[in-house]
Formats: structure tokens, C-alpha cells, sequence
């Protein structure tokens, strides 16, 4: 059996003063993976971390939240959000901002 695997930077050191979209990933070849958020140099921040889907054919427009989120407390620290079995055509990470500020970096790990 051959598996398909990718690794995605679906943010890159973006502000955490206000919401955060991720880049749009095509994940029609994968059904299975994890986004792992970590931010840092952070002056308290709060808020949610997300993962959204679509099943729109091209240039999705329209996001559902997945069930599962991650709250961002403390100045530095991580979390995973995984997604053990999906059949979404598009994924994106998603920070719902609160307060604070800092730095947000998530990766996306796809396998199929």
C-alpha cells in the first residue's frame, strides 16, 4: 500500500492580535492528519485554536468548524488538534482571537 504524505506550514509566525486565517489546503488525496499550533513571544494571549473544513470544488468560500478546539493560554505553549479519519476536499487552521498578543506558527501533518 502506498501512502501519500505532506507536510504543511498552514501559518507562518503570524501576529496574534486578531483573527487568524490559514492558508487553504487541497486534501482530497488524504484522510488523515493533525495540526500542531504553537505560539510564543507572547504578551498573554487568549483565544481559540480551530480547524475548518469545505467541500467546495474550487477557492472554497464556505467553512464549517470541526469539533475539537485548542484554547490558547500563557504566554508560550502548543497544542494539537488531530483529525483521525476525514474526507474534506479543503482544511484550514483558524485563531479566533480574544486578547492579548504573540506569535502563531501551526504545521499540518497529512497522510493518505
Amino acid at each position: 500500500m502506498i501512502q501519500r504524505a505532506t507536510s504543511v506550514v498552514a501559518i507562518n509566525a503570524a501576529a496574534m492580535t486578531a483573527d487568524i486565517l490559514g492558508i487553504q489546503i487541497y486534501t482530497r488525496n488524504y484522510s488523515t492528519g493533525s495540526f500542531h499550533f504553537v505560539w510564543s513571544a507572547g504578551a498573554s494571549p487568549v483565544g481559540v485554536c480551530k480547524v475548518q473544513a469545505s467541500n467546495d470544488d474550487v477557492g472554497p468560500t464556505n467553512w464549517v468548524d470541526l469539533s475539537g478546539t485548542g484554547a490558547v493560554s500563557g504566554n508560550t505553549g502548543n497544542g494539537m488538534l488531530e483529525l483521525p479519519v476525514f474526507d474534506y476536499k479543503w482544511l484550514r487552521a483558524y485563531y479566533v482571537f480574544t486578547s492579548g498578543s504573540g506569535t502563531l506558527t501551526c504545521r499540518a501533518e497529512l497522510r493518505g
